[in-house]
């Protein structure tokens, strides 16, 4: 039987986590325009180089972050939605980042990881996948091709890749040791 979302972030949190004062909580409605503000970072280098207005640059995201979001939650109705924290207590943690982990199934998907981009490159992703592999059956995610770094971060952590269709993403997988 699968773990409730609230005894999943009840858990040890792992020792690089708690050491860069990492924690999670679920996401709520009020997270909204933080999410916003994050997927836009992660399109920021992309929509750079479009010579489009301002306004139609924030009318393109909100409508692409939109349908994402709709997408994952009609793909993965069951997933866990979370926010990443980062601060000393829980009056001063503040969102940096989202995991979405969808367990429902014996071969979990990490639906998305994504950190704020002053965060990136500290380890904090490599902890947050450390922890999901250590009670995680088996893993499959999709990356986007043109994310090296991420790529790079998986195949570091032990994921291969498997027969992929997409033109925009390569998915791969983490099967633990055998006899683990």
């Amino acid at each position: 039987m699968i773990e409730s979302s609230s005894a999943l972030l009840a858990g040890a949190v792992p020792k690089a986590l708690r050491r860069q004062d990492v924690s999670l909580r679920l996401e709520t409605a009020d997270d909204l325009p933080f999410l916003r503000r994050l997927y836009g970072d992660h399109r920021a280098e992309e929509l750079a180089r479009a010579n489009w207005p301002i306004e139609a640059r924030e009318r393109f995201l909100d409508s692409q972050f939109d349908h994402q979001r709709t997408h994952f939650t009609t793909q993965f109705p069951d997933c866990d939605y979370m926010i990443v924290l980062r601060g000393r207590s829980a009056a001063s943690a503040r969102p940096v980042g989202r995991l979405y982990l969808d367990r429902a199934a014996t071969v979990w998907h990490l639906v998305d990881i994504s950190l704020d981009p002053a965060i990136r490159g500290k380890g904090i992703g490599a902890a947050l996948i450390a922890w999901i592999k250590a009670s995680a059956p088996a893993i499959e995610l999709h990356v986007a091709r043109d994310n090296p770094r991420a790529e790079a971060l998986y195949r570091r952590l032990g994921f291969v890749e498997h027969m992929s269709t997409s033109a925009t993403h390569k998915r791969m997988g983490w099967r633990p040791p055998t006899g683990a």
